[in-house]
């Protein structure tokens, strides 16, 4: 809905706007990089060896004449080579040379970029009493390493508990992982992805103290045939273990029982870690709230290659943003099972099996005020109650070879869904007098199948790739309706809606790559079609037997066919730390509409061009980026049928223009990212513009509570600004980690109601803070703090809307006893200002007792007994206020046995 409500303006403004949002961004870089520029940038590089060549392992540093204090901080690798920055205006430093096969070795020389090389000999130092202190953050060219014993307290069971608390690392609700605002793109453990994606096994579930170090790898290159010839700004992690971890197998069960309700949780791990042989399988259930759902499902994104979904949905009750285990009335069951067999020259299979079984209830009510000309409102109350069953089944194999030569990959999957959505809904609406229940289910049963293959080689400085991909997927769904007595003029007591889609994708490209000294030259050669066919059918499920209505103005048979082939074109040149990419893809795409109820077959011929540029300067400790990027695309499945579709009891949706809509969008943006390991200091900020122009607009007529789609030959525009910033401090003071992060976004869109068009306007900011405090050795505290505030306006009759205001605390105060004992109390404020009930608190309390095999926990969840959530946001000039019903104050005892 939000989506259809987006508007355009002239392509003029487009270019006008892009302009000078490239200017403002050209502007702002050159000038803060001139005041960074100010300061001298000093450059040390060398080797430290003995008389005989052979490389030391040793630590360098820099300071100042007659001072003590470190301003850089480095190591050497396993050539012993070094690199070291400064940023001073002094007209002399020290270089320091220490470790324990050398001594420590000192040099005086001027503040300029030069290379210093040291000849040492080894020496035998007779230690006395002393005192080694491991640095937390040590970084090794584009590696950082997280020493993971200096982040992690008593309280902490699995390495997610300790990535929470490294700065720089952030971890959001869902497990996803970011690096300094950049999501990852692989979790490995020991250099193997194990998982492919679904990296909350191993966070939620490895131990943290089987794990020495957390590395984080910048501009990570998996495939190795690539490597130093093509550039990626793509951010990874990988486990380190610890080495009585590596090639054992653990495992660990639990138990656990509690009440109001009768309350039960199980779970049963196994893991191995190996150096030709991983290996976990997992097991958990649950009706206690938890959502087990997160740690299996994949964070690199869905990879399917053809649709699962359809439009069809019931309406629930919305999801409140508090824990899943405050409103959760589930009855999950996941289990995953997940294997991998290193071979020989960089060869891996694996394979990966896993089944999520739930059901889940819901209870809560909506008011939706929906915006008219005018200033007057529908307003539609609704009393709903929802029942999910979810049968998912997903298998995958991957056959990889990955090493300087070649690299092979072979990706398999096949998912399969039953699932069944029933929902009850009582409706009052200042448009329909007296009160309505209306019934709903949806079957919603897919199966997918996918095959992508990629194959590189290296011959000599040049590379060559040969990618294919087959997908195929078969969703039908059904949604019933009864009674439907608010649609003024129906002759029938309910209504089924008939949605079958199929849809068969493939690919084929070749690509090669070119070197010549300092530019990088890489080329696609490729071939691709989507074949779609769309079945709709709306009708009535009588007791006199199924009737579907013969007007086929409710009916759909469509395909939607497209073929495509292109050169896709990138350069890239790279100079010292300075790097520019262009990116120029050119494709010629045909589409073939074939309306087979209406008996009328369109094709549609186009150029698309949508090329990019990106600009890359490391400084230090400082990266830089500027990017811009152009893109032009038509037609849409979902854009094109034209016989009705029920897509929920209140929303009736189709198109009534034959144009097919057409997609320009423009962005233009920077960010500064800053990362010191040896100061534990990250940050980053961003900023960006985009425009926008399509030549439709959407939006809804009213009858009654029925929302009816209509579409506007009208090109419109959107234009939105976003920037974004995140701060990250770690801290020897109470081994503290501090972290602040905002977020900001400015909107300009139109919308049709009514047949009015209507220019909107939104604001949005969210501001977070983080802080991770262990002010003494029985104790830490954690708290976090995220303020958000929104409003929305018109401009066309010059309406403003009261503005969203809430604000979120939670607090978590820790004491440990004893070595064995945690006490953990936790305190969660929240405050939405428009709610009837403003301020809600929710107390939890937990008391976990450990030894080497067995864990019992004791825990109390919503010891104030908050009964409902409320929640109130807008979608353009709509509000919606939802409140949930909460699980009640309850008591639960968990025991695990650790087996090893």
């Amino acid at each position: 809905m939000k989506q259809n409500l987006i508007s355009y303006r002239e392509k003029k403004q487009a270019g006008t706007g892009l302009c000078s949002g490239w200017k403002a961004a050209v502007m702002g870089l050159c000038l803060l990089m001139g005041a960074v520029g100010i300061r001298a940038q000093s450059l040390f590089t060398g080797r430290v060896t003995d008389e005989a060549g052979h490389p030391f392992a040793v630590n360098v540093s820099l300071r100042l004449p007659g001072s003590a204090l470190v301003k850089a901080f480095t190591s050497t690798d396993g050539a012993g080579n070094y690199r070291l920055q400064y940023a001073g205006a002094e007209d002399s430093v020290v270089i320091v040379v220490s470790g324990l096969q050398v001594g420590k070795n000192e040099r005086v020389v001027r503040n300029v970029s030069q290379r210093l090389d040291f000849v040492l000999e080894e020496k035998s130092i007779l230690l006395k009493t002393v005192s080694v202190k491991a640095q937390k953050i040590r970084q090794d060219n584009d590696t950082l390493n997280y020493l993971v014993s200096s982040f992690a307290d008593q309280s902490d069971r699995v390495i997610g508990d300790v990535l929470k608390k490294m700065p720089g690392i952030e971890v959001d609700e869902n497990g996803g992982i970011s690096y300094n605002g950049k999501a990852i793109s692989h979790f490995y453990v020991e250099g193997m992805d194990l998982l492919q994606g679904r990296y909350g096994l191993a966070t939620q579930n490895l131990p943290n103290k089987a794990v020495s170090v957390v590395q984080v790898l910048k501009n990570h290159q998996p495939v190795k045939v690539l490597k130093d010839k093509v550039f990626t700004d793509a951010v990874s992690i990988n486990l380190k273990l610890q080495d009585d971890a590596k090639g054992v197998f653990t495992a660990s069960a639990l138990a656990g029982a509690g009440y109001q309700p009768a309350l039960w949780t199980a779970e049963l791990v196994g893991m191995m870690f190996g150096k030709k042989y991983q290996t976990m399988t997992v097991y958990k259930g649950n009706n206690t709230g938890d959502d087990v759902q997160q740690e299996f499902r994949s964070k690199y994104g869905s990879g399917q290659m053809t649709a699962s979904n359809t439009l069809l949905r019931v309406q629930t009750p919305s999801a409140p943003e508090v824990s899943t285990k405050r409103y959760f009335q589930n009855h999950s069951h996941a289990v995953s099972t997940n294997h991998l067999l290193k071979l020989k020259n960089g060869g891996e299979w694996s394979t990966g099996v896993m089944y999520y079984n739930d059901r889940i209830d819901r209870e809560g009510r909506s008011l939706t005020e929906q915006y008219l000309p005018g200033g007057d409102r529908i307003v539609v109350d609704e009393n709903l109650r929802s029942t999910n069953h979810i049968h998912n089944l997903e298998v995958a194999s991957n056959m990889m070879i990955n090493n300087d030569q070649k690299y092979l990959n072979n990706k398999l999957a096949v998912r399969a869904n039953w699932n069944e959505d029933e929902g009850t809904g009582t409706v009052v609406s200042n448009v329909n007098a007296g009160n309505r229940t209306v019934n709903q289910r949806l079957e919603r049963p897919s199966l997918s199948l996918s095959d992508r293959l990629n194959l590189t080689r290296a011959v000599g400085a040049n590379t060559y790739t040969l990618n294919a991909g087959i997908g195929y997927s078969e969703v039908p769904h059904t949604l019933s309706i009864a009674p439907v007595d608010y649609w003024d003029d129906l002759p029938v007591n309910s209504l089924e809606q008939d949605f079958t889609l199929r849809h068969l994708a493939f690919n084929l490209g070749l690509s090669w790559g070119l070197k010549a000294g300092k530019l990088s030259m890489y080329y696609l050669l490729y071939g691709s079609g989507s074949l779609q066919n769309m079945d709709t059918e709306l009708g009535s499920r009588e007791p006199g037997g199924d009737a579907y209505f013969a007007d086929p103005i409710w009916r759909n048979d469509l395909w939607y066919n497209t073929w495509q082939g292109g050169l896709n074109q990138f350069y890239s040149y790279k100079s010292g730390d300075f790097r520019i990419e262009l990116s120029l893809p050119v494709s010629y795409q045909r589409l073939c509409v074939d309306d087979r109820l209406a008996a009328d077959k369109k094709t549609y011929n186009k150029p698309l061009v949508s090329p990019s540029m990106s600009m890359y300067y490391t400084l230090g400790n400082w990266d830089f980026k500027l990017y811009g990027r152009y893109t032009y695309d038509f037609g849409d499945l979902y854009s094109t049928y034209r016989g009705y579709v029920m897509e929920g009891y209140r929303n009736l949706l189709r198109n009534s223009v034959d144009d097919l809509p057409e997609t320009r969008e423009a962005r233009a943006g920077g960010s500064i990212s800053y990362n010191d390991a040896f100061s534990a200091l990250f940050g980053s900020v961003s900023g960006e513009y985009m425009h926008g122009w399509r030549n439709l607009l959407y939006g809804f007529d009213y009858d009654g509570i029925l929302r009816i789609r209509q579409i506007l030959r009208q090109p419109t525009t959107l234009d939105s600004y976003t920037a974004r910033f995140s701060l990250s401090k770690g801290l020897d003071f109470w081994n503290s980690t501090l972290q602040l992060k905002g977020w900001y976004l400015h909107s300009n869109s139109q919308g049709l109601i009514q047949g009015e068009v209507v220019d909107f306007l939104s604001d949005n900011v969210i501001l977070g803070f983080k802080a991770n405090l262990v002010p003494a050795r029985w104790m830490s505290l954690d708290y976090s703090c995220d303020w958000q505030w929104s409003q929305s306006h018109t401009a066309t009759d010059n309406s403003s809307f009261s503005a969203v205001k809430s604000v979120v605390q939670e607090m978590h105060l820790k004491f440990f006893p004893t070595k064995s004992l945690t006490l953990d109390m936790g305190v969660e404020h929240q405050y939405t200002n428009l709610a009837s009930t403003r301020h809600m608190v929710f107390g939890d309390f937990k008391v976990v007792w450990r030894n080497r095999f067995v864990d019992v926990e004791l825990e109390a969840n919503n010891l104030f007994n908050q009964k409902q959530y409320m929640r109130v946001f807008y979608s353009g000039a709509d509000m919606y206020r939802y409140s949930c019903d909460l699980r009640p104050v309850s008591a639960l005892v968990k025991i695990r046995y650790n087996f090893k």
